[in-house]
């Protein structure tokens, strides 16, 4: 009898120590309790991990209803919601002759946290074309602390993706990036191929909602088709490109 209260001990240390993320805090999902704006956790699915953020995902989270937020529910002043259909551009700059936005948004889903902090997943999208999918952190007034695109993609037809990203079960990312190359406008209905370099960055999520880069791998340029991203065919972390 001693020795079963012993394993079982010994096995619940062991799962506490499994949620205990190097020092940053134990995982847990912020009570609606807690916080000032109770009602937006009616528009949000609680999601597991990992998660992954490739194409379209849609898990079975009980999302209630509308979940298209109101302006006054977070000021997300800070985040770039103008979308580019050139495709060197992304979410990192604006061309004040191609741009769209701003943009409308919505919250997805909520995660677990590390500290008195709430992440979601916000969704993005301009002219319902070029769609980008954030994490924001946010604190118990929600007020915003800090975010990370984690997926972009241009929805039509087929679809192509550029960005895509996982959510590992300890809080951190690992977003895997195809940036474009090239001195005249990529319009991607404009054209059918072009060069780009892979890049992959892993990042870490601080106990005060903090997202942190701890590690960066660049390969080496390369030409791409544009009907091999396809949203449904391709996978860029599983790419054949060689590391600079």
């Amino acid at each position: 009898m001693k020795t079963k209260i012993k394993i079982g001990i010994v096995l619940y240390l062991f799962l506490i120590g499994c949620l205990n993320i190097s020092g940053q805090g134990t995982l847990h999902y912020i009570d609606a309790s807690q916080v000032s704006k109770p009602n937006i956790y009616d528009y949000c699915g609680r999601v597991n991990l990992p998660f992954y953020y490739d194409k379209t995902p849609r898990p079975k989270t009980g999302i209630k209803g509308r979940n298209v937020i109101q302006e006054n529910d977070i000021n997300l002043n800070r985040l770039p919601a103008v979308f580019n259909p050139d495709i060197r551009y992304g979410y990192k700059e604006t061309n004040s002759d191609t741009a769209q936005g701003p943009s409308p948004y919505c919250y997805k889903y909520m995660f677990m946290s590390n500290g008195n902090y709430i992440l979601l997943g916000i969704t993005f999208y301009g002219g319902y074309e070029v769609i980008k999918n954030y994490l924001c952190t946010v604190n118990l007034n929600f007020e915003l602390i800090d975010f990370l695109e984690v997926n972009e993609y241009y929805n039509t037809g087929d679809g192509y993706m550029l960005m895509q990203s996982v959510i590992n079960s300890d809080l951190t990312i690992d977003r895997n990036e195809i940036k474009v190359s090239g001195t005249s406008v990529m319009n991607y209905y404009d054209i059918t191929s072009f060069t780009g370099q892979r890049e992959d960055k892993k990042f870490k999520i601080n106990s005060q909602g903090g997202f942190e880069l701890i590690e960066q791998k660049v390969f080496a340029p390369k030409d791409y088709l544009l009907s091999q991203m396809k949203l449904n065919d391709y996978n860029i972390r599983e790419g054949n490109e060689v590391p600079n």
